[in-house]
C-alpha cells in the first residue's frame, strides 16, 4: 500500500519541492488512514486531503525563508564580522523543521478525526436492536469517551456488544411473554376445560 500511495503522491507533490524523505513521512501518515484493499479513488482522496496542508505549509515556509534571507543580506564586509549572521543562516533548517512539524500535526488531527468517526460508526452499528432512547444515551456516553489506542477501543466495543446482546435477549423474552400471556380479564384454559367443551359439543351434535 505504501508503494502505491507514494507513486501516486510524487507527481502531485512534485511542484512543492519536498524531499524523498519528507514525502515518505507524509506517505506513512496517509497509509494509516487507508485499508489494505483501498481503491485508487480512496487513495487519491486521502492524498488530496494531505496536499491541501502540504501546499499551505509550503507557502508558509517560503514566506519565512524569504524573510530570513532578506534579513541576512548584508554588505560583504559585514558578513563575516556580524556575530548574528551565522546564527541566522543556521536558523533556516529550524524553520523548515517547524513548518514540517506543523504540517504533520495537522495531518495527525485529520487522522484522529477520521479514526473517531470510524469508531463511532462501528459502535453505533453494535447498538442494533436497542430502543431509540437506549441507543441515544449510549452514543452520548461514547462521545465523552477517550481511548488509549485501537486495542483499548476494541476491548470497550467487545464489552459493550456483549451487554447489548444481553439487553436484546431480555427485550425478546419480554416480548414473548407478552405474546403468550392471556388478554386482560381472561384466564388461560386448561387442557381439561378444552376436553369438556369438546365433549359437550359432540353431545349437542348427536342430539
Amino acid at each position: 500500500m505504501k508503494t502505491k500511495v507514494i507513486e501516486r503522491l510524487k507527481p502531485k507533490a512534485a511542484s512543492l519541492g519536498f524531499t524523498k524523505k519528507e514525502l515518505e513521512g507524509v506517505t506513512d501518515i496517509i497509509v494509516r488512514n487507508l485499508q489494505e484493499d483501498a481503491s485508487d479513488e480512496s487513495v487519491d482522496e486521502e492524498i488530496d486531503k494531505a496536499l491541501q496542508f502540504l501546499e499551505i505549509s509550503q507557502s508558509m515556509a517560503n514566506r519565512v525563508i524569504n524573510a530570513n534571507i532578506t534579513k541576512t543580506k548584508q554588505p560583504k564586509g559585514e558578513e563575516n564580522s556580524s556575530p548574528d549572521n551565522a546564527t541566522q543562516q543556521t536558523d533556516e533548517p529550524d524553520w523548515f523543521r517547524k513548518y514540517r512539524e506543523q504540517q504533520e500535526q495537522r495531518l495527525q488531527q485529520l487522522e484522529n478525526a477520521k479514526i473517531s468517526e470510524s469508531r463511532r460508526e462501528r459502535f453505533e452499528k453494535s447498538l442494533s436492536g436497542l430502543l431509540p432512547k437506549q441507543k441515544e444515551d449510549r452514543l452520548k456516553d461514547f462521545d465523552r469517551m477517550t481511548f488509549k489506542d485501537e486495542e483499548d477501543f476494541l476491548t470497550y466495543l467487545e464489552d459493550k456488544s456483549a451487554m447489548v446482546s444481553e439487553i436484546n435477549q431480555e427485550l425478546a423474552n419480554e416480548g414473548l411473554s407478552k405474546m403468550s400471556a392471556p388478554p386482560a380479564g381472561t384466564s388461560a384454559k386448561s387442557s381439561t376445560d378444552e376436553f369438556i367443551e369438546k365433549m359437550v359439543q359432540l353431545n349437542k351434535n348427536a342430539e
